[in-house]
């Protein structure tokens, strides 16, 4: 039991980290995709504005992408912890305060 503790931890704290990383990239993209011609000017006076917003929504879709892969690996040692037994909302909140998440 401990390790499949150990291994929900582990996998619930790497898809926290990874969702910190979709979330910041995300921001990213919004935030060029809301400048204003003027700051768009002042932040890429030789151009690239376009390439900039391209790669950010390359790198949020990716990180997109890691989220979900992240997210399933979590479920997976949640079922694997549990057995299988869902868990309720009270319970599941428990287990994630003991283990510091």
């Amino acid at each position: 039991m401990p390790g499949k503790l150990y291994a929900y931890q582990q996998a619930q704290g790497s898809f926290v980290a990874v969702v910190e990383v979709q979330d910041d990239a995300y921001a990213e993209y919004l935030r060029l995709t809301g400048l204003t011609e003027e700051e768009i000017t002042a932040e890429f006076p030789d151009g690239g504005y376009e390439d900039a917003v391209t790669n950010a929504a390359i790198v949020y879709e990716d990180a997109r992408a890691d989220a979900v892969v992240a997210q399933s690996i979590a479920q997976e040692s949640l079922t694997v912890l549990t057995g299988g037994a869902e868990l309720s909302g009270g319970a599941l909140a428990e287990l994630s305060r003991l283990l510091g998440l």
